[in-house]
């Protein structure tokens, strides 16, 4: 996925990093760090929800990543352009 991502700048463009970027996400942000891909769901009471995609579960549900403060993994943000 991140190969797709990072190949194809026409489609998809690099937020940058989900610390630095955590107040530009926007819902259906791709999030991907070594070995996770998740979808931005919203944010509430400084909590970050996203669809996982490792699972039919987790892709129907949305979970907590971590929160506004800083606790969260190494995230990447992509957008979809088109």
């Amino acid at each position: 996925m991140l190969d797709w991502l990072e190949g194809n700048t026409k489609y998809a463009k690099n937020i940058g990093n989900l610390k630095s970027n955590v107040g530009s996400l926007k819902a259906g942000d791709i999030l991907i760090r070594r070995g996770h891909v998740e979808i931005f769901a919203y944010k509430s009471g400084g909590t970050i929800y996203v669809y996982n995609c490792g699972s039919n579960h987790g892709i129907s549900n949305v979970d907590v990543i971590g929160d506004t403060n800083g606790n969260r993994g190494s995230y990447t943000i992509y957008r979809l352009t088109k």
